[in-house]
Order: C-alpha cells, then sequence, then structure tokens
C-alpha cells in the first residue's frame, strides 16, 4: 500500500500530504464512492474521508466496501466536525464498530496530527514539515524516571497480581511479532500491534516497580515501530530483547508483600483534627517568619514554625493546610532538596517557596518539584496573606473530581490507589469513544490523559475539548510514556496545562495535579 485517496477535504490537503510523504501517491476523489472504487483494485489504498462529503453517503459507501472480502482490510481515516452539542458518540459507534475505522479525526484539523496518523498507517517515515515545534533544548526536559518510592510502591503493590498476567500477555504478542519478523513473515497488523502493546508496558511496567521492563519495552517499541523494513536478523535481536523483557516482569513477584515503612513517612494525608487552617512556616530566618505571623495576625489562619525540614513533624500534630518554604541559595543550588523533602512528607500540601534567587530557571525548578507559588524575598506581609488566600479557597472545599482516561486498566487502578487517598474523587474511562458523555456525567475539576489511544487519541481529545466552550477552562493534565520534544510541543500545543512522564512517580503526580486544580486556568 503506498497510495491515500482523500474525499471531502479541501484539494489543498491532497496537494500537502502528497509533498511531505514520499514515494507515496495521493489523489482526491469527489465522493466517499468514488473513494471506495479505488480500493477496490488489486492494491487499496488508505482512504482518508470527511463526513462533510455527507454522513450517510459515506457510511453506506463503507458499508459496501466491508461486506466484500477484499474491502475488509482496506485502512480507513475519517474526519469530522463536532456538532454545537459536542461530538456524536452514536457516529463514532457505527464508525468505528460498525465500519472498521481506525482512526478518528476533529475539526478544525491539526495538520501535524493528520500526517503523523496518515504516516502511520503507511508505515512510511514523514518529510519534515516547517514547524514552530521547539527544538529539545528549548523545550522542557523532565527529570529521569526515579526508582519506586516505598510509598508508591505500598499503592500499588497490591494491583500487581491481577496486572501480572495481562502484561505477560503483551509480552507474548512481541514475542509472536519478533518470531515473525526473525522467519520473514511479519504483517503489518502485527507490527502495530506489536508497537501498541510494547507502549503500554513502558508506561505501566515501572509504575509497577519494574524500571529495566520499561527501559526493553522502550527498546522493542522505537524497532517495531520505526518506518525501516525488519530483516531476519532485527527480528533476532528483538527476539532477544523480548525474552529480556520477560524475565524482567517474571522475576517480579506475583504478590509482593508491602515494603515497611521508611524512617522519614510522609505525614498522614487527613485533614486538621481543628477546622482552623495551618500555615506551616519552615525557615531559619526570623524576619521571614515574624513577616508570617504579622500577614495572619487576626485572620483565620494559625501559623506553626520550624527551623528547617526536619523539624517539620514536631511543629505541628497533622497535616499542614499550607506551606511557606524558605529556600537559601545554597540549598537552590544543590537541586533544591529541602522542597523535595517537604513535598514528600506533605504530598499534595500548597508549596509557597519564598527565596532571594529569582532568575528564571529556578522560578521553572520550583514549580517543576510541586511549589504553588514563587516568592522572592524580602516577602511582604500583604503578599504573603494574599498567596495563602490564593490556594487555600481550593484546598478547602469539597473533595475535587478528577477524570482520568487511559485505555491501559492497570494504569487506570494505579491513578485511583495513589490519588484517592490524597482527597482526590476519582473517576475513570477506558473508552475514547465514550469519553464526551462521560465527561457530561463526571463534571471533573481536572482531567488526566493518555495520549496513545485506539481510534480517538488524548490529543484530538484535548484539541476538542479547548474548543468547547462549557469545557475550555478545565485543565487537563497528560500521563505519556513519550517525553521527546516534539511530544512534548504536541501536548502543550493542543491546550494542555502539563504532563507527567511514564512510568510516574507517585509524589509527583499528586503535586502535579493537586498545583493545577490549586491555581485555575486564567
Amino acid at each position: 500500500m503506498n497510495s491515500v485517496v482523500v474525499a471531502g477535504l479541501p484539494g489543498h490537503f491532497a496537494t500537502w500530504l502528497a509533498e511531505r510523504l514520499p514515494g507515496v501517491t495521493v489523489q482526491a476523489a469527489f465522493s466517499a464512492g468514488e473513494a471506495v472504487d479505488h480500493a477496490r483494485g488489486p492494491r487499496p489504498p488508505l482512504l482518508l474521508l470527511d463526513l462533510a462529503v455527507g454522513a450517510d453517503e459515506t457510511m453506506e459507501a463503507l458499508r459496501s466496501l466491508r461486506a466484500k472480502p477484499a474491502g475488509a482490510a482496506v485502512p480507513v481515516i475519517v474526519t469530522l466536525e463536532p456538532g454545537e452539542r459536542g461530538v456524536d458518540e452514536q457516529v463514532l459507534e457505527r464508525l468505528v464498530k460498525e465500519l472498521g475505522v481506525e482512526r478518528v479525526l476533529f475539526h478544525p484539523l491539526d495538520r501535524a496530527e493528520l500526517l503523523r496518523a496518515v504516516s502511520a498507517r503507511l508505515q512510511v517515515a514523514p518529510e519534515a514539515a516547517p514547524s514552530t515545534a521547539a527544538s529539545p533544548a528549548e523545550s522542557p526536559r523532565p527529570a529521569a524516571p526515579a526508582a519506586p518510592r516505598e510509598d508508591v510502591a505500598a499503592a500499588v503493590g497490591q494491583l500487581w497480581a491481577r496486572a501480572r498476567g495481562a502484561m505477560l500477555e503483551r509480552a507474548q504478542v512481541l514475542e509472536r511479532a519478533a518470531r515473525a519478523a526473525a522467519d520473514g513473515r511479519l504483517s503489518g497488523a502485527l507490527r502495530q500491534q506489536a508497537t501498541a502493546e510494547a507502549h503500554r508496558l513502558a508506561g505501566a511496567l515501572g509504575t509497577f516497580g519494574v524500571p529495566e521492563g520499561t527501559r526493553l519495552a522502550r527498546e522493542a517499541e522505537a524497532r517495531f515501530g520505526g518506518g525501516s523494513y525488519l530483516k531476519p536478523a532485527d527480528g533476532a535481536e528483538l527476539a532477544d530483547t523480548v525474552a529480556r523483557l520477560r524475565r524482567a516482569i517474571e522475576q517480579r513477584p506475583a504478590e509482593a508483600p508491602a515494603p515497611p515503612p521508611a524512617p522519614s513517612t510522609a505525614s498522614p494525608v487527613v485533614a486538621n483534627a481543628s477546622a482552623t487552617p495551618v500555615l506551616l512556616v519552615v525557615t531559619g530566618d526570623q524576619a521571614l517568619a515574624a513577616a508570617a505571623r504579622e500577614a495572619m495576625e487576626g485572620g483565620p489562619v494559625r501559623v506553626a514554625t520550624a527551623a528547617d525540614v526536619g523539624g517539620a513533624a514536631g511543629a505541628l500534630a497533622g497535616r499542614p493546610d499550607v506551606l511557606l518554604l524558605d529556600v537559601s541559595a545554597a540549598d537552590a543550588t544543590s537541586d533544591w532538596s529541602a522542597l523535595q523533602a517537604l513535598g514528600a512528607r506533605y504530598p499534595g500540601a500548597p508549596i509557597l517557596v519564598a527565596t532571594a534567587r529569582g532568575a528564571l530557571p529556578d522560578r521553572l525548578r520550583a514549580v517543576q518539584l510541586g511549589a504553588s507559588t514563587f516568592l522572592q524575598k524580602p516577602v511582604a506581609p500583604d503578599a504573603l496573606r494574599q498567596a495563602v488566600a490564593d490556594v487555600l479557597p481550593a484546598r478547602r472545599d469539597a473533595r475535587a473530581r478528577v477524570l482520568c482516561v487511559d485505555d491501559d486498566p492497570h494504569q487506570l487502578d494505579a491513578v485511583r490507589a495513589l490519588l484517592e487517598p490524597h482527597g482526590l474523587e476519582v473517576h475513570t474511562s477506558g473508552d475514547p469513544l465514550h469519553f464526551w458523555t462521560r465527561l457530561g456525567e463526571v463534571r471533573p475539576d481536572l482531567l488526566v490523559l493518555d495520549i496513545d489511544m485506539p481510534h480517538v487519541n488524548g490529543i484530538e481529545l484535548c484539541r476538542v475539548v479547548r474548543a468547547d466552550p462549557r469545557w475550555r477552562a478545565l485543565p487537563v493534565v497528560f500521563l505519556t510514556a513519550r517525553t521527546e520534544a516534539e511530544t512534548v510541543y504536541r501536548v502543550f500545543a493542543a491546550g494542555a496545562d502539563d504532563y507527567v512522564a511514564k512510568p510516574f512517580v507517585g509524589p509527583e503526580l499528586i503535586a502535579r495535579i493537586r498545583n493545577r486544580l490549586d491555581r485555575p486556568r486564567s
């Protein structure tokens, strides 16, 4: 298959695709019926159909195509315009479940996403198009995944017994694909399935405490998902990679015992026994402590102080509502260890950072580690009073609702296990085709999306959310196993507020979500 037939889209789309798909013939058809006629030959093309040419006519043409054995495997991408009340899920159901449409894209079309969808199904590498995407040096670069913390392991360890069998089944798909490649008979469908399963394994295994499995799964995903032809020698190398991946999965016990609590465990995530909110000030600077007491004097917030992070637990019985951390210049240059330690002790609590360092890299690093607000020293009492007021209301409302959308049920279980103990009401959806109904049912305060999902990916869901006046201000956080600069650009270009790399670290995920809940979109 080295051709595309386009029907319903303006003619310049066909020209644009032809310029960026080397060796691929791109033709325009006047109707869906004419496009389907092109697919009845010995070498059927990829069909790119827009419902603007007539939804009923397009579906009838596809139905006639699928009725013939030769037409069952013809790949089809459909583009459509959401209505005033959102996306018609009945139309999506018919397109995907009845008519075998592989991918759905929404208007206004993102050309980069369209090119990505077409080239993936043709298994060709598109030529680089001019883009405003940031270079790797300019894009935010997430820290390397840390080893699973003990509190994270305790939260998700009980899920592993159920997830382990599914992980081994996914490895089995990779084994079949590797053997087929070694024998020179790897089909496009099996290769695509192996790429998808390797991607899911890369995202899940690190979360379940198998970081070596994540590394090997990413290696397999890159090989299966690349555009180059896989020779028998490549298949043999992949078979070795997948064998090591299987061993990594099997070596994690089916029922890992919960680890004992660490000496410096995080404080229990419970509300204060008193109805009075508490500001915990961690500083050795008496002037800053005095400014905090002056700022809160006569108000509803009680102030507790600690000289350092080690003394924070003894300064307060229970959990503070807000924290003010004085970060010295020396600590900031040592990777903000005090902020990291405080975030681990009180995960999800808003942290205000006061420091004499005001450079942009410092501000970015503070926010990346979960700081809610950055205050320049010396801090005026009025500025501190306003900063505390900005984060307190969101913390003291009813439980915030989070909707997480991912086609991997084990990832959904892990997110729920991590977030619910921190006072969040977690709802999940494993089917992007029914996303709009679920969105209306839950009416979340924050949306968590995966990127790679069947038929409709997270990028498209985010774009539709941002185009809908009802949901335009909804905070959106992506969970993704892809952290290269191009993917980071795609996430933010679609309108996302933040992203967390898979496998995710529990405190980081909680802090990022709390940060977005406490800082509504303007």
